[in-house]
């Protein structure tokens, strides 16, 4: 489950801690109005992304993606302006595709950008 969610979702942790998901997805979930109610989508997401960081295995680049050595875009440099979820996450999929020189600038004292503040 969790390398569904971190496929798709590189801050799956943080997501299943502070996203509203009472709002947003139990609230709109079919089963609301069955007799098991809703699924708690956040609580399962939290739950799984917590038993994966436990278990310390690092978040690495599929080994089954070539990337070609001697190809020059690769070793460019790439520079992130701020360092919120946006930035994070677009630092984690370029990672993922084969991309070594990234950095990511940020102005304030903290990382996070308005989920941190």
């Amino acid at each position: 489950a969790a390398k569904a969610i971190f496929s798709d979702n590189p801050l799956g942790l943080t997501c299943g801690m502070v996203c509203p998901t009472s709002d947003l997805c139990v609230g709109g979930c079919n089963l609301y109005g069955t007799e098991e109610g809703p699924i708690n989508i956040g609580g399962l997401q939290q739950f799984a992304t917590e038993i994966f960081k436990a278990s310390g295995i690092p978040q690495i680049r599929d080994p089954a993606w070539s990337v070609d050595p001697h190809d020059p875009s690769y070793k460019s440099s790439v520079a992130l302006i701020g360092c919120g979820p946006a930035s994070v996450s677009c630092a984690t999929f370029l990672a993922r595709l084969g991309y070594s020189n990234l950095t990511i600038y940020e102005k304030e004292d903290y990382i996070g950008g308005l989920s941190s503040s």
